[in-house]
Formats: C-alpha cells, structure tokens, sequence
C-alpha cells in the first residue's frame, strides 16, 4: 500500500472514529433531553390531574371521564393498594408496581408546584407493543400515574442518528481524498528525493540539486539531501585534485630515481666512483622524498574526523618541548619554546605532526644558524601554536594559499618539501575546532605560521 492510500486511510478512519464517538454522546444527550422535556411534561400533567380531580371510589364505572386524557398524554388514579379508581377512556390500563407502592413511604418534599418532589418514580413501560413513558406521584390516599408514548422520541432520535450517519458518511469520504492530496503533495518530493539518490548512485553524479520549494519537513529533508549531495560533490572534485597533484608531484621524483637507476645500470663500471657515490646519494635523497610524499597523500586521504581519531590527554607543552630539542640538536639552532605547560586532550599524533610541519618549514625558510621560537597560548578557549622564523617572509597574497595542497610560491619551487606538510596542519585544526593562519612578523624578518585547536571531549 503506498503512503498515499496509507494516509488517506488513516485520516478517514480517524474521522469515523471521531464522528462515531460524537454520533453516540449526541444521540444520548439528544435522548436526555427529550426524555427530560416528556419528563417535565408529565410533571405538568400529573398537577393538572391532581388539581382537577379527586380520588373517589367507584372503581372503573368512571372511564369516561375526559380530564383524564390529554392529544398527549392519558392517566389514572389509583388507591394505595394499586386499585384503579379512575382512569382515561380506552386507554391501556397502567400496572402499579411495588416501586410505585413504595413512594407511599418517602418523606414529604415539596417541589415548585407545591406537590411532593420525593414521591415521583418515572420509568419506562411497554404497553400493548409501545413504550410508554410513566410518572407515579404518591398522594396521601392515593396516586396518579400519567402516560406519554415515547415513540416519539425514539424516533426523533433514529432520524437524528441517521442524519449523523450519512453526514459522518460524507465526512470520511472528504477526508480520505484531503488526505490522498495531502499525501500526494507529501510524497511527490520525497518521490524526487528517491529518484535523485538512484540517479546519482548510477551515474556518480553529484551535481545533481533537488528543487525545494516548501520550507516543512520534507524541505528540510530535501534541503539536507542537497547538502549532502554538496559535501560529496566538494569532497569528489578535492580526490581528483589529490589524485591529479599527486601524480604531477610523483612524477618528477620517479622521473629521477629512474633517470639515475637506468645511468647506474648502463654505464656502473665507467662512472668515476665519486660521481657514482653522488648518484647513489641522489637516489637516498629521492626515495626519501618519495617516502615523504607517500606518506603525506596517505594523511591527506585518510582525512579522519575528530570523532574517529582517538583522543588523549596529554601534555602540549612537553610534546612541544621535545619537538624543539631534538629538531634543534638536528638542526644545530637554538629552537625555545614559551607559554605555559597545557593539558589537552585531542589527537596526540596529529597534533605532533602538525607541529613538527611547522617547525620544519621554519628550519626550510630560515637561515642557517637562525633561532626559531615556538609561542604557546590559549585564547577564546582555543589552545594556540606559533612557530616564529627569521627568514624572508611569505610572499604577498600567500598567507592563505601555503594552506593549499601542493602550493608552493615561485622562490620555493626548487626547495625540496611537497607542498602537504601546511595543509596537514590547516586539516588537523580544522578537524579540531579550530583554525590554521600565516602572517609575516612585524617588526620583521621572518615570519609567523600558527594553528589552533580545541579538546575533544
């Protein structure tokens, strides 16, 4: 069954259900009502009976007396012992039963007419096959039963009820085709929701957009299919660039590593030894290049979120320490560190690495010799770290594009680096809650590249 025909189901039976618990507290008021207008009519009756007549003896050789019958309604007069004294011409004979005998012993209660209030019984009879409706008044001597047939108002009742009926008839059926609409207006971008995700699960196309144009549920939905349409689409069109770059960039370093293998395997014996140790030498320089690059693709690839990583607590200050001393041995500069000592908790790894980026691109850029510092702060709940070089500053126009994968400005070009290693670091912040930056220092020489990021919890 589809959601159409499932909705306009449903909305039809919640009217059928609604309608039939109106249907049936209306029929019973609709019943009360007109069973307390008969009531108060009989009421009546019995005061004008009481007020006109007296019971005397003479048993049933008064029938016609005709204060005794109404167009509405016939009574008659009994003893205490249920004994019929007067009744209405040709009318049924009324049974006095042991309820009505027991009104004899109510207390007396006078009601608005002056008669007794307490010593009334109505009840409901069946008489020569209709229902009659009966009140019983007790007198002092006697009692005066009236009679109403109730027909009347078991039929103003049916009509009623069969006029709810086929009103609740035609509100089931309105119902189930606002609903069936309704549902259809509902479904038809779900429709185009479902088409579109098999059409762009066949073709890999993900600059397929549904068109929205409602802003309820489902246009969130569909608003949220188009952005993750968009998430994919960014994240296809940045694999064919990785993949692009990366081919461009391992194309050089190949290129080398089999330009020399192939010198070395056709001429090895004639080639000086001093050239060949060069050669040998270039070769170690290369595939370590190779490696490098490698293992920086894998990293960018990869791309693990916050969520994925695993995170611990550590300390900032002591990773970064460490960092400093052993590039600074390396190296042979003085490398210092200031701020404070942090606890962190993120990605020990990642974090690391991103350092170790920044501090080997200040070492790439700097001076031989140089000191290079390393600034650790906090600000707006964001843990900072700031590598401070000495060498010529970033070209003007590149501080936000060194983020860039395999971006390197025109006087970098011939330096050895791939171009990843700020890219991993702005991809770390990121995936951080945070954010990479570069600046050139003022006063200068040098430069200032930084990243930030939060704990993850």
């Amino acid at each position: 069954m589809s959601l159409r025909t499932r909705l306009a189901a449903i909305v039809a039976l919640a009217v059928l259900l609604v309608s039939t618990l109106v249907i049936l507290s209306a029929r019973e008021l609709a019943e009360r009502e007109l069973e307390q207008n008969v009531d108060n009519e009989l009421r009546q009756a019995i005061a004008t009976v009481a007020s006109d007549l007296r019971p005397r003896e003479g048993g049933r050789g008064n029938r016609r007396d005709n204060r005794l019958e109404s167009r509405r309604w016939f009574a008659q007069i009994v003893d205490r012992d249920g004994t019929i004294i007067n009744n209405a011409d040709d009318a049924p004979l009324l049974v006095f039963t042991a309820d009505d005998a027991a009104l004899f012993d109510r207390p007396l209660i006078k009601d608005r007419d002056g008669l007794d209030g307490s010593r009334i019984r109505f009840a409901n009879v069946d008489l020569d096959g209709d229902t009659y409706r009966v009140a019983t008044r007790a007198f002092p001597r006697g009692a005066v039963q009236v009679a109403i047939n109730r027909g009347g108002i078991d039929t103003t009742v049916a009509g009623l009820t069969d006029r709810l009926w086929i009103l609740v008839a035609f509100g089931a059926l309105i119902s189930a085709l606002v609903g069936y609409l309704v549902a259809n207006r509902i479904a038809r971008p779900i429709e185009r929701l479902a088409s579109t995700a098999t059409e762009v699960a066949k073709t890999r196309d993900f600059g397929q957009r549904i068109e929205v144009d409602r802003s309820d549920e489902v246009g969130k939905l569909a608003n949220s299919f188009n952005s993750m349409l968009g998430v994919l689409e960014v994240s296809q069109e940045q694999q064919h660039r990785l993949v692009q770059d990366a081919s461009h960039e391992l194309r050089t370093p190949l290129t080398s590593l089999r330009t020399n293998i192939d010198l070395l395997s056709a001429r090895g014996d004639a080639i000086p030894a001093d050239q060949r140790n060069e050669i040998v030498a270039d070769l170690k320089r290369e595939s370590q290049e190779l490696t490098n690059l490698v293992g920086e693709l894998v990293d960018l690839a990869t791309d693990q979120d916050a969520a994925a990583a695993s995170p611990i607590e550590f300390d900032l200050g002591a990773v970064t320490n460490d960092i400093a001393t052993r590039f600074g041995r390396l190296e042979d500069r003085a490398i210092t560190v200031q701020g404070d000592h942090q606890l962190v908790v993120a990605d020990i790894e990642a974090i690391e690495r991103s350092i170790v980026n920044l501090v080997t691109n200040a070492v790439k850029f700097s001076p031989a010799g140089s000191a290079i510092e390393v600034v650790l702060s906090t600000d707006a709940g964001l843990h900072r770290v700031e590598v401070h070089d000495q060498g010529s500053g970033i070209p003007a126009g590149d501080e936000e594009r060194i983020f860039d994968r395999f971006y390197r400005s025109d006087e970098t070009r011939t330096l050895p680096g791939s171009g990843l290693g700020l890219s991993i670091v702005a991809q770390t912040a990121e995936r951080h809650g945070g954010s990479a930056w570069a600046a050139n220092r003022s006063p200068g020489p040098g430069a200032l590249v930084g990243f930030s990021f939060s704990s993850l919890s």
